[in-house]
């Protein structure tokens, strides 16, 4: 009875061990991929560098020209973008160089970070036809981040919520935002698209996965904005079924739980 044991336990260990050892088999093989991205980020980054720079100089001459003010709302938006890419070259430029790329950290409007990530995402919306609804549960909720930073993770989650429910009947996405534990705000970003099966949620936030074709994403983006997330002290968690209509009060398919340093009085 007792060889029994020890050989079953040692088959369990060695059926650890193998498991283990396929884990820095991927983690590897992840590694030796970022290390490749990142041997072109030197060169990516020159080559937006010129063309934004362009983008942007005709923005202000147009503008200052037009007469329309609707036009000239949206020479500003285009001009607002590009100096948010200038910064988001400039940090490529700083990884590639072995620098530190952080955004500074600084109060962060929520409502200002939507409504600019709203403008990036208008057509993709549009051509989804999804209902984005809004909803502050406290007035002007605001938290610990960089602006930047901030933009690209918000567009990120909305971009993939619209394309979650672009096969649905029913293609509606909410952003909520509500006090959390002291010193803490809660964001929510939720949607009524296809689910997300219990495989693809434990491997959401790897590098390089996705359920996408190569022409609609990388897989790095939600990897990315966890990174990020965590850079400012907070957390991105993905919730499925009764667990993401309990976070949204809604009922929705999926929900992606931010939470965060919050900003002014009770933050730490």
């Amino acid at each position: 009875m007792g060889v029994k044991a020890s050989a079953a336990e040692l088959e369990a260990q060695l059926a650890a061990l193998r498991e283990e050892n396929a884990g820095l088999k991927r983690r590897l093989r992840h590694l030796g991929r970022l290390s490749e991205l990142g041997r072109h980020l030197a060169g990516v980054a020159h080559e937006m560098n010129q063309p934004l720079l362009g983008v942007k100089a005709i923005a202000q001459l147009v503008g200052r020209e037009a007469s329309d003010e609707v036009v000239q709302r949206r020479l500003a938006f285009i001009e607002e973008q590009a100096v948010v890419l200038e910064s988001l070259v400039r940090r490529l430029r700083l990884l590639s160089r072995g620098e530190d790329g952080e955004d500074e950290a600084q109060p962060v409007a929520l409502r200002e970070v939507l409504d600019a990530s709203r403008g990036v995402l208008q057509h993709r919306q549009r051509k989804v036809g999804a209902e984005l609804e809004v909803r502050f549960e406290l007035e002007a909720p605001t938290f610990i981040f960089g602006l930047v930073h901030a933009q690209q993770v918000l567009v990120n989650l909305l971009s993939n919520a619209f394309d979650a429910v672009a096969s649905c009947s029913a293609r509606r996405v909410w952003v909520i935002a509500r006090a959390g534990a002291p010193g803490r705000l809660e964001i929510v970003v939720a949607d009524s698209g296809v689910g997300m099966p219990g495989e693809v949620r434990e491997r959401l936030f790897d590098p390089f996965f996705t359920t996408k074709t190569a022409e609609q994403g990388t897989g790095l983006g939600m990897s990315i904005s966890r990174e990020i997330v965590q850079a400012y002290g907070g957390t991105i968690t993905a919730l499925t079924g009764a667990e993401a209509e309990a976070a949204a009060g809604e009922r929705v398919s999926t929900a992606l739980r931010l939470d965060l340093v919050r900003a002014g009085e009770g933050s730490p």
